[in-house]
């Protein structure tokens, strides 16, 4: 009754070797990591076609662009650059290409941008990003989202 529209997103793609090293594979069920992940998009992928849901496929963009692994031009952190050995969340530019994705997306579907809920897990909170929890100031997705949406963008955004 409010106009509110939803959007979708897949989870990115996670480094298999960091993931195993924090969580023991059996916590994965037998499906292990891999195959979760992969009945997870294609729920959402059926989900999204079957409900008319717009679709914003992370995971596929990344798989595309992010070089996911060790290499410093990963879009997932690790140790080459953020000294962590992360291997789940986005580097400050695996953020801002979520941001500018979502953003592209809501202006080609000319979805609401007036008041924006982004509900997710650690990566929307942008965990061991700067600023994380806020959506006003800092790298993750929804602050660089806001400064999309609202002009306020820098190159660095």
């Amino acid at each position: 009754e409010a106009g509110s529209k939803v959007l979708l997103m897949t989870p990115p793609p996670f480094y298999k070797p960091y993931l195993l090293a924090k969580h023991p594979i059996a916590v994965y069920g037998d499906d292990g990591p891999d195959g979760r992940l992969a009945k997870t998009l294609s729920m959402m992928r059926n989900f999204s076609g079957a409900m008319n849901i717009p679709l914003l496929d992370l995971h596929r963009i990344f798989s595309a662009i992010g070089e996911i692994g060790e290499e410093p031009a990963s879009l997932i952190r690790n140790k080459a650059n953020s000294n962590s050995e992360d291997g789940v969340h986005p580097t400050p530019e695996g953020y801002r290409v979520i941001a500018s994705c979502l953003y592209e997306m809501i202006v080609c579907l000319k979805l609401p941008s007036s008041r924006i809920l982004c509900f997710g897990d650690s990566i929307t909170y942008g965990l061991n990003a700067a600023g994380m929890g806020s959506s006003e100031d800092g790298e993750s997705y929804p602050a660089r989202l806001n400064a999309l949406i609202n002009g306020k963008a820098s190159s660095k955004t």
